[in-house]
């Protein structure tokens, strides 16, 4: 097979998948490549979801989505991350370190 065609076929699974994951913007020095997502029965929520990430030192907003999952530069300090779905509403804190990555899964089912 043409190592175009090998290359062009997975790519495009991916990019049409919805799963992929952009690159984080706004990098700082000590920002730290954080994954945020939400699941049902051990999956990715693939319904009406909205998730808010929220800085708790200063208590500003720092993303708003309707994905269920998400990717971010986050600067150093306290978070929650508030998933909404339906009715049922979860909320996780976590701290980010410099450079360290953190992985942030928000369970809708528990």
């Amino acid at each position: 097979m043409d190592a175009k065609k090998t290359l062009i076929v997975p790519l495009s699974v991916l990019l049409f998948s919805g799963t992929v994951f952009s690159a984080p913007e706004n990098k700082t020095d000590k920002a730290a490549d954080t994954i945020i997502m939400t699941t049902w029965n051990r999956g990715p929520v693939m319904s009406a979801i909205e998730l808010e990430i929220r800085q708790l030192d200063n208590n500003s907003v720092v993303e708003k989505t309707k994905k269920h999952s998400t990717v971010l530069a986050l600067a150093p300090g306290n978070y929650m991350a508030t998933a909404k779905m339906n009715n049922i509403v979860r909320n996780r804190t976590f701290s980010v370190i410099d450079h360290t990555p953190v992985n942030v899964v928000i369970a809708m089912d528990e």
